[in-house]
């Protein structure tokens, strides 16, 4: 019982995350994706965007959180009664980022 809820759950989550990452802008998912997926370090992102580093890191930081907030909007009104399971899915999803984004960037 309890894998067939953890199965749910993480469908529900890959569900939320895929809607969430294709309201993103190509530059964001691109961002997301070098930095994540590629090991760009904000450096290397700097020289090849002209921007600033810490321009860079923040576009990075607002991209995140914009996923993350797309996610936990998608999610309030499935688990609005389990406000417990939201957050465990939402921390996990904010740890493991790069890992719950793999596949879904490309």
């Amino acid at each position: 019982e309890y894998a067939l809820l953890r199965e749910d759950a993480r469908q529900l989550l890959v569900e939320s995350l895929r809607k969430a990452v294709a309201v993103l802008s190509e530059q964001e998912r691109t961002l997301l994706r070098l930095h994540h997926f590629h090991g760009f370090t904000m450096d290397r992102l700097t020289l090849m965007y002209g921007s600033s580093r810490s321009g860079i890191a923040r576009r990075i930081a607002e991209a995140r959180e914009q996923l993350l907030e797309r996610v936990r909007m998608e999610l309030t009104p499935r688990l609005k009664q389990d406000r417990l399971a939201l957050e465990s899915l939402l921390g996990l999803l904010s740890s493991r980022l790069d890992l719950s984004l793999q596949g879904l960037l490309d």
